[in-house]
């Protein structure tokens, strides 16, 4: 095989393709510092996801604390609100009832108005027929 058909077969078909391989092999010593900058990039890289996935683990943490504690400010707020509602039933039971005294007072108030005329109505009777005594005790006075 020859040099010519060796190149070919490595993919070298052309003389620019040659001095290309020989440009690279020429260009070895930047290859290598361009290939130590691109692995201290990539470290940086690794570093940086690192601080990331610490950051992210923080957060998610975080954020559980905060779901937490949610949970236990929805539950405090429940009972809150079961006891809000425990104490609007009372006081709704509680106006009823004074209604309901309210009306009893009034129902009594009118009972008691109604015997003081129906006593007043009594004195003003009896008043009446101490008068007539009276008249006819004195026309038996006369007469005696």
């Amino acid at each position: 095989m020859s040099i010519d058909a060796n190149a070919r077969s490595r993919g070298l078909n052309t003389p620019a393709d040659f001095w290309g391989l020989v440009d690279l092999v020429n260009n070895i010593p930047a290859a290598h510092e361009v290939l130590s900058d691109i692995r201290a990039a990539t470290e940086d890289m690794r570093q940086e996801r690192d601080a990331l996935r610490v950051t992210e683990e923080t957060i998610l943490t975080g954020n559980q604390r905060n779901a937490e504690k949610e949970a236990e400010l929805d539950k405090r707020q429940a009972a809150l609100d079961a006891r809000e509602a425990q104490l609007n039933g009372r006081a709704a039971a509680q106006t009823a009832r004074g209604k309901e005294l309210d009306t009893l007072q009034a129902t009594r108030e009118q009972e008691a108005m109604a015997r003081t005329e129906a006593l007043d109505q009594r004195e003003r009777d009896l008043n009446a027929f101490a008068a007539k005594f009276e008249g006819v005790r004195q026309a038996m006075t006369v007469l005696s």
